[in-house]
């Protein structure tokens, strides 16, 4: 029987440093990658386990005297979900970065510039494959399905701030800055039937093939005084 697991690996640094009395520095990053070997999760499949456990007699033996898998089953549903489980791949891997970085920079004693810089970035792959000896593959004689995502969102902004203390009653605070956000978007998909494995990547038979990308910009300037 093919183990199901969960794997996850995450590393988080914070950094904050003063170069001198002009010159600050700071960034705090995260970085992850998560990888999973399952099975379908939706409510009403068939490989379901727990749906299709619902649909077969309780008695009904999972393998026959010869050890194979005993298939159909007497009941609502006559899919054998350990044959499924054992047969059939769902793999999903999410690698992510969001980080960011800030530099500080005092110009004069009431004059400062701040460079900020932000990254979030997602990266998702997903396979599939059924095999055609499995009760969801025998009608196409096996599926393959191969996703992958990609998505980057970064930012940046520049600012200048400047403060005037006139008295206790009055003073003056000035902000300048420019802001500009990108974001991308890619994917690619595809699926095939009566492929021999998923894996090897040969798709006898494409079915359909996706392929999108998006790219998104905006740009602001900020400005604002208070007295």
């Amino acid at each position: 029987m093919r183990q199901f697991d969960f794997e996850r690996a995450n590393i988080r640094f914070n950094i904050d440093h003063k170069f001198n009395d002009k010159l600050t520095f700071s960034t705090q990053t995260n970085l992850s990658t998560t990888a999973q070997n399952a099975t379908v999760t939706g409510g009403t499949q068939f490989e379901n386990p727990m749906f299709a456990g619902l649909g077969i007699l309780p008695f009904a033996p999972i393998f026959r005297e010869d050890g194979e898998f005993n298939e159909p089953l007497p009941g609502i549903l006559q899919e054998n979900p350990l044959k499924s489980l054992s047969m059939n791949e769902r793999f999903n891997r999410t690698n992510q970065l969001n980080g960011n970085f800030n530099i500080t920079y005092k110009i004069r004693r009431n004059l400062t510039f701040t460079s900020f810089y932000g990254l979030d970035y997602r990266a998702i792959e997903e396979t599939r494959y059924t095999d055609p000896r499995a009760f969801g593959g025998r009608n196409t004689q096996g599926s393959a399905f191969a996703q992958y995502q990609n998505n980057i969102n970064w930012i940046t902004t520049q600012k200048l701030n400047y403060n005037l203390k006139i008295d206790d009653n009055h003073r003056v605070d000035v902000l300048l800055g420019v802001e500009y956000r990108e974001e991308s978007r890619e994917g690619f998909s595809a699926s095939a039937q009566a492929s021999q494995r998923l894996l090897s990547v040969r798709f006898s038979q494409l079915r359909s093939q996706q392929v999108q990308v998006v790219s998104l910009r905006f740009g602001k300037t900020l400005v604002r005084l208070r007295m």
